[in-house]
Formats: structure tokens, C-alpha cells, sequence
């Protein structure tokens, strides 16, 4: 696969991220301010449901992938995504905006696809680079959403965001139609035949601890920007979005100059080393002290980095390039799950305790899923070859 097309990909993956990112720190507030709802049931509500339209879809998308080639899939499904976004805008109904919104975000989950798209068309490729390529655009979205979401929110009407995603969908359509219309044979090359492919127990370890994982990162983020607020009442959305943001910055500042290869370090190493500071910088954000805060933000940003680029890269260190799409679907469903549980628990914790709690979770979910890892691969070490279909 040329840069050209790899660059376009990777640019649709941002834009992608960022207008997603864009009110996942902010819900209570948007479901406040176009709703005049306050229950933070509502919020916690909302985003399971979006993670569980997540693994409803990505499977579907994963197999029509193997039959159409992605890149059809992805024109069809941000087209539909597209016309959905724009209709958001103007619904008044929470039903209504809660049944077509599910669907307008579950045809976007199909930018899920782009990583394994590239690992499996590009064999010269070094996957490590373009996981933690991919892992730093999802943050840096992070970064960008955040912060236009916030100053959305403090300088502008809330429900315009919905118009702003419409906008993206077109450029990312256009985007797409440019990589159809410049690999034509690389489309047709990735159409895979029917494959009965082999699901390891190591696979699904994996899933297991990437979904712990994604649970304690995901637990403290729906209420995180009014847990800010609480702190310190002197600070902006734009502010907290900042704030929300450092894990991102900081991913990004890491993937730029390659600090992640300094030492001697194992990849079984990094991952111990993630679980240990994820924990020390959660533990530090239950300070109610806006310091403590930003530096517990910034230690935990290294660890979360380690966390996701190493546990991706032992996936794909598993995988043959023909099975990459389906069982790296496997691992994102896996992922979903532990966030729609975070959602509920942070929901729940928030209502009947305090803002704080689900920071306590998150760090007990940290240290759970290293104690999953010590247990599953300790005395277990990965075999790095990759699996082949079954006949």
C-alpha cells in the first residue's frame, strides 16, 4: 500500500476519533443543556448503549469487510452516518435523539477497521509503528475533541456539534473515495475467501485483559470534566477539556520521540511498568487538589500508552495478515464490554457515593487486570507465531 493511501486512512481514523471525542467528557452536560436532563443515569445509560451498538456492528461490518472490501463498507456505512448526523441536529425528542444517534455512531464504528486494513494490505510494514501510529491519532482526536468540545459548549449551542460530525462525514467520505478510486486492485486483493479462522486461548486472554483495561480507563471518563468542576469552580469546560486531555498530549509527545524504545525493557516488562504507574497516577487523582490532578494525568498517560500499544502488538505478533480484521473485532467487542460496564458502575458510583469513587474502581481495576496478566502469562510466555486458518 502506497503512503498516499495510508496517510488518507489515517487522516479519516483522526477525524474520526476527534468529532467522536467531541462530547464523550461532556454528556451530563449536553443531556443538561438540549434535554434539561440531569440524571446521571441518563448519561452512563447513553454511552453503554454506545458501546454495546459497537459490538452489535462491528462483527456485521467485520463480515461484510470479508465479501465487499472495507473500503465499500466504509463509503456505504458514512454515508448512512452521514444523513443520520445531520437529521441529530434538529430532533428535540431524547428518544427519538437516542435511537437514530445509536445508529449514526454504529455506522461509524466501521473507522475501527482501518488499522487491521493497513496491517493486512502492507506486508513490508513494521506493525509496531503503525499500531502506536494509530494509538497516538486516537489520542490525539482525544486531544482536539476535548478541547473543541469544551469550547463548543462555553461559546456556542451544544447541538451544533451533531452538525459539525455531518461536516466531518463528508470529508471522510471523500477521503475514502479517493482510495477507492486510486486501488482498485488493492480492493479486490483483500477480499478474503471463507476461512474457518482458529481463536486461540491466548486471543482470548488477551481479550480478557484488554477489557479490564479498557473498563478502568473508561470508568472515570463520563464524569470526569464535573469532577474538575468540583475541585476547582473557578475552570471552563475548555479547561477541564484540557485537563481531560493530557493523556493524549502526552501519547503523542511519546510516539514522536520514541521513548517507548529507550532501555532495555521487555514488551512483558512495559506492561508491568503500565499497571504499576496507571495505578500510581490513578491513585493520585483522587486528590482533591487540581496539582495532584495534572501530575497523576501525566503518569498516567506514560502507563496508558505502554498498556494499549503493547497489549494491540501482542495481538498482531499472534495474528496472520489474512485474520487481522476479525480477530482484532474480537478484541474491540472484548474492549466495549468492559466499557459498557464502566458506564454503568461509574453512573451508579456517582449518583449514591461521589465523584471520587470511580477513580478507586479504575485503580483496583488496574491492578486486577496486572494480576491477570502476572497469572495468564508469566509462567506462560506468548508463542510469537502466527496462527494459520484451520482446514
Amino acid at each position: 500500500m502506497g503512503k498516499i493511501k495510508i496517510i488518507v486512512i489515517a487522516a479519516c481514523f483522526f477525524f474520526t476519533v476527534l468529532m467522536h471525542s467531541l462530547l464523550i467528557p461532556f454528556y451530563p452536560q449536553f443531556f443538561d443543556l438540549v434535554f434539561g436532563i440531569s440524571d446521571p443515569m441518563i448519561a452512563g445509560g447513553y454511552l453503554s448503549s454506545l458501546c454495546l451498538c459497537t459490538i452489535v456492528c462491528l462483527p456485521i461490518w467485520s463480515k461484510l469487510s470479508k465479501r465487499m472490501g472495507e473500503v465499500n463498507v466504509w463509503l456505504i456505512s458514512r454515508s448512512i452516518a452521514c444523513l443520520l448526523s445531520f437529521v441529530c441536529y434538529f430532533i428535540s425528542s431524547i428518544e427519538w435523539f437516542w435511537l437514530i444517534s445509536l445508529v449514526m455512531f454504529g455506522c461509524r464504528s466501521t473507522f475501527l477497521l482501518s488499522c487491521p486494513f493497513i496491517l493486512k494490505a502492507s506486508t513490508n510494514i513494521n506493525k509496531s509503528s503503525i499500531v502506536g501510529l494509530f494509538v497516538v491519532l486516537m489520542y490525539l482526536g482525544g486531544i482536539c475533541g476535548a478541547v473543541m468540545g469544551g469550547a463548543i459548549l462555553d461559546y456556542g449551542s451544544a447541538s451544533t456539534i451533531f452538525l459539525w460530525i455531518s461536516l466531518s462525514e463528508l470529508l471522510i467520505i471523500c477521503g475514502y473515495v479517493l482510495v477507492k478510486l486510486k486501488s482498485h486492485a488493492l480492493v479486490d486483493s483483500v477480499l478474503q475467501t471463507e476461512l474457518r479462522t482458529q481463536y486461540p486461548l491466548t486471543l482470548f486472554k488477551l481479550c480478557l485483559i484488554s477489557a479490564v483495561v479498557c473498563f478502568s480507563n473508561f470508568i472515570i471518563q463520563p464524569f470526569f470534566t464535573l469532577y474538575i468542576h468540583d475541585v476547582s469552580e473557578n475552570l471552563t469546560d475548555l479547561h477541564a477539556g484540557l485537563i481531560f486531555a493530557i493523556p493524549a498530549i502526552a501519547a503523542l509527545l511519546i510516539y514522536s520521540i520514541q521513548i517507548f524504545r529507550v532501555g532495555n525493557f521487555s514488551n512483558k516488562s512495559l506492561i508491568f511498568l503500565g499497571f504499576f504507574f496507571a495505578v500510581i497516577g490513578m491513585l493520585l487523582q483522587t486528590q482533591s487538589q487540581l496539582v495532584c490532578i495534572i501530575v497523576g494525568r501525566c503518569i498516567y498517560a506514560w502507563a496508558i500508552y505502554q498498556l494499549f500499544t503493547r497489549l494491540e502488538g501482542f495481538l498482531f505478533d499472534q495474528t496472520s495478515p489474512e485474520h487481522f480484521s476479525q480477530q482484532y473485532t474480537i478484541m474491540v467487542v472484548g474492549d466495549r464490554i468492559g466499557e459498557v460496564i464502566a458506564s454503568f458502575c461509574s453512573a451508579l458510583m456517582v449518583e449514591y457515593y461521589g465523584l471520587v469513587y470511580p477513580f478507586y474502581m479504575s485503580t483496583i481495576g488496574f491492578l486486577v487486570a496486572g494480576l491477570l496478566f502476572y497469572l495468564l502469562f508469566h509462567r506462560n510466555p506468548i508463542n510469537h507465531q502466527p496462527l494459520k486458518a484451520l482446514p
